[in-house]
């Protein structure tokens, strides 16, 4: 009789806990992550980058939520010497082998006037031959961080000073005012170099036709 008591105590024993085992809950959630900052962030050509980083929370099998920020890993650069688009991701796996969705930060490098002003060495290509090399120089405008005015363009008229304006997704395109400078009619459009230190503009001035292309000193 004694040991049909125990026999049924090991079986009740036995039977609960593969109750209790069945009750437990899997952790099948996933990690949330949320960015500090803006997703799309701007800074200019040289300016330093400052990673804002990203918090993360995750549910266990019993929906309590703790803190997994610690774990978040920060991929990608931002190469503050060349303009353009980097983009920054984030990913986080908590204990269970969830992972999180896939977050990603987009930070824009673009040029402004300060980052092409200075002094610049330069040489043109014209419908007539190519010009000799001179000395030009940028300077800021008075109309904002895309605003510039190139001095002493153009080798035959090295008094020209004609204003111009930055453009495009990083800056990148510069066109000059359309006008009339030292009795020519001037209009053109080029291009500057994701670092800012090489510009290409094809113009045209009365009947000629030229690319110059300046090279900072």
């Amino acid at each position: 009789m004694k040991k049909q008591i125990l026999s049924s105590a090991a079986a009740l024993f036995l039977t609960s806990a593969i109750v209790l085992t069945g009750c437990k809950k899997e952790d099948t959630n996933a990690p949330t992550i949320t960015l500090k900052g803006d997703a799309e962030m701007v800074i200019y050509l040289n300016d330093t980058y400052t990673e804002p980083g990203a918090t993360a929370t995750d549910l266990d099998g019993k929906d309590k939520e703790s803190d997994v920020s610690s774990k978040i890993v920060i991929s990608g650069t931002v190469d503050k010497t060349k303009a353009g688009a980097y983009t920054i991701t984030y990913n986080v796996t908590d204990d269970a082998g969830n992972a999180a969705s896939e977050v990603k930060r987009t930070v824009k490098v673009k040029q402004k006037a300060s980052t092409i002003t200075g002094s610049y060495s330069t040489t043109e290509s014209c419908n007539f031959g190519n010009v000799g090399a001179y000395s030009c120089s940028i300077t800021t405008g008075t109309t904002g961080d895309l605003s510039v005015v190139l001095s002493n363009f153009g080798n035959y008229q090295t008094t020209v000073n004609i204003p111009a304006t930055l453009s495009g997704d990083f800056n990148e395109k510069i066109t000059l005012e359309s006008g009339t400078y030292a009795g020519l009619t001037m209009s053109g459009s080029g291009t500057i170099e994701p670092n800012g230190k090489k510009i290409t503009i094809s113009y045209t001035a009365g009947t000629d036709n030229c690319t110059a292309t300046w090279n900072k000193q």
